[in-house]
């Protein structure tokens, strides 16, 4: 979610910064790694998307937009990457940075996108009530319609027979691949204007919503328990890589964690604003989560917080973390992306800056 308050940079900057990425102009608020670890890219208000090596050098910049920049997401076997806009359009480009495709311009803005498991599709979403399904050739497979507000996420089960779309209307709809629809979940009382998530299995998923909830849903559109305890808008949720945990992050500046089957294992304070975006290592052993106090912080599984990582001049958008484990990005309104070391007990000093 972006906010393009300024304030005041931090007195410290942690040492577990590798490195500050530039060259942005304006805020950046989505940020993306490869999956082999090797490069990573961000994308914000200055119409761009930029690509750099881990080591902090530029790979390329992939211009073209003519608005703020949503959404960057890499496809999984790493070729490929799709960037959505604020000007209608989403567009693929290799990983070289060659332009592969452009969608039809919309008269709308075009929200997060995500691509199959497979690499070979993908699905967007806007504020014109559709999500539409496209090959990786930019042809498109198909317009899914029954929302009857924006729809603000979408999430691709890990099989990609099936997805999932929250909207505005307060309510989230599955899909199979080819875009019949398979279910209407039970209404939140308020807009969906959180995330969706979908567990490693694909028999269950998680929803958010402005009503204070975290809804969790069979893969059949049945529902099986609401989460509640947050006491203001629920903005994120991650589903753990085991399948057997999951976090969400509000507007009342907690973060929460709950088992699969919904009962609550901790409530992680500390941040002094809303808490924006949250990421789960791919060991399922650590989480990483970012907030508006422009810190990112994290935290063990029991709760406890690991480290608190300063530096960002501005709110804190994204987090996405390596295929490792070993380090994280971040992406910020302060027009950087910054790199940070995950084993934060190291007093290996920040370079690259």
């Amino acid at each position: 979610m972006v906010d393009e308050r300024a304030s005041t940079p931090p007195d410290t900057q942690s040492p577990a910064l590798l490195r500050v990425l530039t060259g942005h102009t304006d805020w950046v608020g989505s940020v993306a790694i490869s999956p082999d670890g090797t490069w990573l890219a961000g994308a914000g208000g200055d119409h761009a998307v930029r690509l750099w090596n881990t080591d902090g050098t530029e790979r390329t910049i992939l211009a073209g937009h003519t608005d703020s920049v949503y959404t960057v997401a890499i496809s999984p076997d790493g070729t490929w990457l799709a960037t959505a806009s604020f000007d209608g359009t989403v567009r693929l480009w290799s990983a070289n940075g060659t332009e592969r495709a452009s969608f039809p311009g919309r008269t709308d803005q075009v929200r997060p996108v995500a691509i199959s498991p497979d690499s070979t599709w993908l699905a967007t979403t806007g504020s014109d009530h559709a999500v539409r399904l496209w090959n990786a050739d930019g042809t498109e497979r198909a317009v899914l319609t029954g929302h009857t507000g924006a729809v603000t996420s979408a999430a691709i089960s890990p099989d990609g027979t099936w997805l999932a779309t929250t909207s505005e209307d307060e309510t989230t709809r599955l899909w199979n691949a080819d875009g019949t629809e398979r279910a209407t979940l039970p209404d939140h009382a308020d807009q969906v204007v959180g995330e969706v998530a979908i567990s490693p299995d694909g028999t269950w998923l998680a929803t958010t919503s402005s009503d204070q909830t975290v809804r969790l849903c069979n893969a059949d559109g049945t529902e099986r328990t609401t989460l509640t305890g947050h006491t203001g808008w629920v903005d994120s949720v991650a589903i753990s890589p085991d399948g057997t945990w999951l976090v969400t992050t509000s507007s009342d500046q907690t973060v929460r964690l709950c088992n699969a089957n919904g009962t609550e294992r901790a409530v992680l304070t500390g941040h002094a604003d809303l808490v924006d975006s949250v990421a789960i290592s791919p060991d399922s052993t650590w989480l990483a989560t970012t907030s508006r106090d422009r810190t990112v912080r994290l935290w063990n599984t029991d709760g406890t917080e690991r480290a608190t990582l300063t530096g960002h001049a501005d709110w804190v958008g994204e987090v996405a973390i390596s295929p490792d484990g070993t380090w994280l990005a971040t992406a910020s309104g302060d027009h950087t992306v910054r790199r940070w070391n995950a084993e934060t007990r190291s007093s290996t000093p920040s370079d690259g800056r």
